[in-house]
């Protein structure tokens, strides 16, 4: 097992905590947190329902709820982000005080909304992923968060963790969520569990229980309700022969976080306020963000008006289809590196994910010819767009080698437009209006000749 190498001694003393925060803190943290991190659509129904259901009529009249009902008409802010139609939100997950490392982040995902379409995506960041900070030089970005903590950096450890991705992604992080493991585990026993369709069995035998302990946690296929403990073990766990590790682990907590949203959504919940208090009262212990109170009425307006239309996921790995690479660094702890060392890859991905959503749905099918004599271009090219959810018909040589400039064609009638948009622009090249006669058009969308400028100078 890798050891942890970070290398301040972390103490609750030296740590910011949220125990004791001010009334209109508390309305902040449960409501954003609600609406962000496990569903709009809750906060929408018992802030704002016309029709307000019996049982929720009793918590319209706490002062909690009239003071909210005062702020929804008393600002006309818009939301971070907005304007350029991507709210990014950093949602982070550490350990706690009760675990080894209790400042890591084992979590970080990257959670998008576009208002425009409703579409919302989550791209999931290695714990293990080396990054250049300005603070702290080569690190793991898991270890950001703690010395954030440890050197007092302004808005704690959270803050340099988002300043730190924006830096190395290119991406603007207009709020970040961090979440103790152990008041998650306290939430999910408040709703009573979460119900998970577990893919395929697995066994964890190096799974950590404090103190350089160990223990073995199994979960077996099929659909199963988790209780608090269950569904941390489900979300941590990441030594089982039968996964990928931390890509694994990555895939299991987005596939949670998916089931918790449902279950929030659920009238198993929304219709019981002492779940709601309860939940209030752990979130408010345990949660530190940068949202501000009066961004919260204007997330719900947002809601309201475009809703949420469908969740697309991503897993940044070191698959061969993936951006990264694994290695062992200098001091013999393995890391993960990207492909191409400036990052221009991944940036590309994280910019396009919504992009990448619609050209799923599309599920065009590509012909892929070398108009080059540079071997393997056309293999090449395929794999790279296989990333972006390509499907790749057929691969060949093209009848002429002397392509200078690449050439597509479109076979769909202009049916597929979002992936000719994608290609085109990513190709840096138009789609032809005369289509060439080629053998099993019928199983194609589009057909590219690789030319010259598709060369690397």
């Amino acid at each position: 097992m890798r050891k942890n190498t970070t290398k301040p001694p972390l103490s609750q003393n030296n740590i910011q905590t949220t125990s004791k925060l001010p009334f209109y803190k508390k309305i902040k943290i449960i409501l954003y947190i609600l609406l962000i991190f496990f569903g709009i659509g809750f906060v929408q129904q018992i802030f704002f329902a016309k029709e307000t259901i019996s049982p929720l009529q009793e918590i319209t009249t706490l002062p909690v709820i009239k003071e909210v009902r005062n702020i929804t008409g008393a600002n006309k802010y818009i939301v971070k982000g907005q304007t350029t139609d991507r709210i990014n939100v950093l949602l982070l997950g550490q350990g706690g005080v009760e675990h080894e490392g209790p400042y890591l982040t084992d979590t970080i995902i990257i959670a998008s909304y576009k208002p425009s379409t409703g579409q919302v995506a989550m791209i999931s960041i290695p714990r293990d992923l080396q990054v250049e900070s300005k603070e702290l030089g080569k690190v793991k970005i898991n270890a950001i968060n703690a010395y954030g903590e440890v050197q007092g950096y302004p808005g704690g450890g959270s803050a340099l963790v988002a300043k730190t991705i924006e830096d190395v992604f290119k991406i603007p992080i207009h709020y970040w969520i961090r979440v103790d493991f152990e008041s998650f585990k306290r939430i999910i026993d408040i709703l009573g569990g979460v119900e998970v369709n577990i893919e395929k069995s697995f066994t964890d035998y190096q799974y950590p229980a404090g103190e350089n302990k160990y223990k073995t946690v199994s979960f077996e296929k099929g659909l199963q309700t988790l209780n608090g403990e269950r569904a941390l073990e489900y979300v941590r766990s990441r030594h089982s022969a039968e996964e990928e590790g931390d890509f694994s682990r990555a895939r299991r907590q987005q596939k949670l976080l998916l089931a918790l949203k449902d279950k929030i959504l659920s009238s198993s919940t929304y219709l019981r306020i002492d779940k709601i208090a309860a939940i209030y009262n752990e979130l408010q212990k345990n949660i530190q963000t940068n949202a501000q109170v009066w961004e919260i009425p204007n997330f719900i307006r947002l809601y309201q008006k475009y809703g949420i239309s469908d969740i697309t996921t991503k897993i940044l790995d070191d698959s061969p289809l993936g951006p990264f690479y694994s290695t062992i660094d200098e001091n013999g702890a393995y890391i993960l590196l990207p492909k191409i060392s400036d990052f221009s890859e991944v940036q590309f991905i994280i910019k396009n994910i919504f992009t990448i959503s619609d050209i799923k749905k599309e599920a065009p099918r590509l012909a892929i010819q070398n108009g080059t004599t540079r071997a393997g271009l056309a293999q090449n090219t395929a794999e790279i767009l296989k990333t972006f959810e390509f499907k790749i018909a057929q691969i060949s040589n093209a009848k002429s080698q002397n392509y200078k400039k690449t050439v597509l064609y479109d076979f769909t009638g202009g049916k597929k437009e979002k992936s000719r948009k994608f290609l085109e622009t990513t190709l840096q090249t138009k789609s032809q209006k005369t289509l060439p006669v080629i053998d099993n058009v019928e199983n194609i969308d589009f057909l590219i000749i690789l030319g010259e400028d598709q060369i690397s100078q």
